[in-house]
């Protein structure tokens, strides 16, 4: 049986890649939503009425 190391180095880096990317996105919704819970301490009638 061949072993196609190819096939195995493709695999390897792209689920590398997609642990990185995850990685990142995990950290920018955080930052995200601190950046809207300060938006609405200090700005508390931007969104109207809505008391939510």
């Amino acid at each position: 049986m061949k072993i196609n190391f190819r096939i195995i180095i493709v695999t390897l880096l792209s689920s590398l890649s997609f642990l990185t990317v995850h990685a990142q996105t995990d950290d920018m919704d955080a930052d995200f939503i601190e950046a809207v819970k300060k938006y609405l301490k200090a700005a508390p009638n931007s969104l109207g009425n809505q008391k939510e």
